[in-house]
């Protein structure tokens, strides 16, 4: 009862907050004396969480010349007491495991009034955190050994601080152990370790300089880049910065944020950090960017090896001996150092979390999983008809692409639930590919069609399933490249084709011609694929029930127990051989009468 009057006084006290800040909005923006402006912001606290009213209160400091002596100032200075520390960590706590429970009874009867929605939750929803400051002082509470001494903690972000780079796992293993003593979660996205600390921070989030009107978007870039030059040297970090992205038909307010930041960010000499939590597809984002810093192409295995390599000596990351850098790189092909960067960051937190002192090759697996096909779906409920097909289907692609000439070598087999996809088989290049032969391609094609030929030998034709689109759309994808683009359909010859014109580049003869060809690659792939899976049907059963089994099989898993069902098979026909050789010497020669 008593929480829940608690909880119930902490909404109360957010509505009465709300009635004082919307008065005070009220006073603070009909003043056009700056020393007005700063005196009604300083003297209400409900204003230090609109970036519009802050934004205000910037610009009247500026005018009357106490910037440096704002309190304001004073504030980011205290916080910005990491910056003449060696190593830093940037640790972001998972709002979905940082929650206050109600008291049972109450749990249908209690609602609470945040900016965004009311909620009627069996949890304090997240959006409450700062009503009366609680969770930050349940953080407090929580780090108050480690606060100010080696940690900051900011609501639910947390900061590791170290003077001396060495000590600086000591320090982390110290605040995982905290974290772990409370049951505490911590979000891989958002997390970065072993940041160089050398420089002050300045950091900021995108929508904070956006406050939805014309002047006052770019007046918070403005200010940004102001702060950094005035504290240079400095590392600028813009956190969100695909929020401002988008098409033309944006609204203004957008377009003028981000043209101002492509101003200050044209011939600024100093270290500017991005933070993107999506990959960039917006127009206007990904075309400005490319004007200012151009493309850089890296294919190779070897350059994403010594990528690895320095971006392992960089963050400082243990790793254990298992790790093999080569098979990373090989599988991290067209990742961006970013890309390969945040890959590291997921391995060391789930070492981290798993209690391990150093990153192994298991942790990497992982986190490249998570990055190409998403997060593991562990709450997903899939039947065991459904596994038993997802296995087979996953078998069969395995089993075209060792039995197949050209075939990419297989580096693991997993029917765990990813993304929206059930399971996958990973193929990875031996060596770096500039070319694709056409014996390669047509691999290719055959390993694309090993999951729906598997699923119609097992289950008929009836019960194959829709698991099959992707690779259908893939091989019809690489077919049609090859008959338009390379020069290998028969029919059509060495000329290519724009296929996707409306037709405007070729006839409609030559259209069907192409369809035919088409077709007839992908009916050859299936054949083939279904001749090995006839072939090697013992394999197939033996992997999908291993893959039911253990739900994930490496290459070289695959490899041993392929080997072992071939040994077994040719126990059991040796046996029947011999037996056979011994009945044919106890019959007497033919006599040539027929009886």
């Amino acid at each position: 009862r008593f929480q829940s009057s608690y909880l119930g006084s902490i909404a109360r006290r957010a509505r009465d907050a709300d009635e004082a800040a919307e008065v005070s909005y009220k006073e603070f923006y009909h003043q056009n004396d700056p020393e007005a402006v700063i005196r009604v912001f300083e003297s209400h606290p409900s204003l230090h969480n609109s970036a519009s009213a802050l934004s205000e209160y910037v610009k009247a400091l500026v005018k009357v010349d106490r910037l440096d002596e704002s309190e304001l100032l004073k504030t980011l200075r205290r916080v910005d007491g990491a910056s003449g520390h060696a190593l830093l960590s940037f640790l972001d706590a998972y709002s979905g495991y940082n929650q206050i429970m109600m008291y049972p009874p109450d749990e249908a009867h209690t609602s609470f009034i945040t900016d965004h929605a009311n909620y009627c939750y069996r949890v304090m929803p997240f959006g409450l955190k700062n009503a009366g400051a609680t969770y930050q002082r349940l953080m407090d509470k929580v780090f108050h050994r480690q606060i100010g001494r080696n940690m900051e903690v900011y609501v639910d972000d947390m900061v590791v601080k170290t003077i001396s780079a060495t000590d600086h796992a000591a320090d982390l293993a110290e605040v995982f152990a905290q974290i772990r003593k409370h049951k505490m979660r911590l979000n891989p996205e958002k997390c970065v370790f072993g940041v160089q600390g050398a420089y002050p921070f300045v950091v900021s989030m995108i929508l904070d300089c956006d406050d939805h009107t014309m002047y006052g978007s770019r007046a918070g870039i403005v200010d940004l880049f102001a702060a950094a030059k005035k504290r240079s040297p400095s590392i600028i970090f813009i956190d969100e910065i695909d929020a401002i992205g988008g098409s033309r038909e944006d609204q203004m307010y957008m377009r003028m944020t981000l043209n101002q930041l492509l101003v200050e960010l044209d011939g600024f000499n100093f270290l500017v950090n991005l933070g993107l939590h999506v990959h960039l597809h917006l127009h206007v984002i990904s075309i400005a960017f490319g004007m200012h810093f151009g493309h850089v192409h890296t294919c190779t295995c070897v350059t994403y090896l010594l990528c690895w390599i320095f971006v392992l000596n960089q963050i400082q990351v243990l790793k254990a001996d298992d790790v093999d850098l080569m098979i990373i790189a090989r599988g991290t092909s067209g990742f961006s150092g970013a890309e390969l960067a945040n890959l590291i960051n997921i391995a060391a937190i789930k070492a981290a979390m798993d209690g391990a002192k150093a990153v192994s090759m298991a942790d990497l697996e992982h986190a490249k999983d998570k990055i190409i096909m998403g997060s593991e779906r562990k709450s997903a409920v899939i039947s065991e008809d459904s596994r038993k097909l997802t296995a087979f289907h996953e078998g069969g692609h395995a089993l075209v692409a060792i039995h197949t000439d050209g075939a990419l070598p297989v580096h693991k087999a997993t029917i765990v639930p990813r993304g929206n996809a059930l399971g996958m088989v990973t193929q990875l290049p031996e060596e770096d590919e500039t070319s694709i032969s056409r014996k390669q391609m047509l691999a290719r094609l055959g390993v694309f069609m090993g999951g729906r030929v598997a699923e119609e030998l097992i289950f008929g034709e009836n019960e194959v399933s829709s698991g099959a689109s992707s690779d259908l759309r893939q091989a019809t994808r690489l077919a049609r490249e090859m008959v338009t683009k390379y020069g290998m359909g028969n029919e059509v010859g060495l000329a290519t084709h724009n296929y996707n014109d409306n037709g405007r580049s070729m006839s409609s003869k030559t259209r069907l011609i192409i369809e035919k060809e088409v077709k007839e690659l992908l009916e050859r792939a299936y054949n083939n694929a279904k001749t090995i899976l006839t072939t090697h049907n013992e394999e197939l059963h033996a992997l999908a029930n291993a893959l039911l089994e253990h739900e994930t099989l490496t290459g070289t898993q695959i490899k041993a127990l392929l080997a072992q069902v071939r040994l077994q098979m040719q126990q059991q026909h040796q046996p029947q051989t011999v037996e056979a050789q011994s009945r044919s010497d106890k019959v007497p020669p033919s006599s040539g009468i027929l009886t």
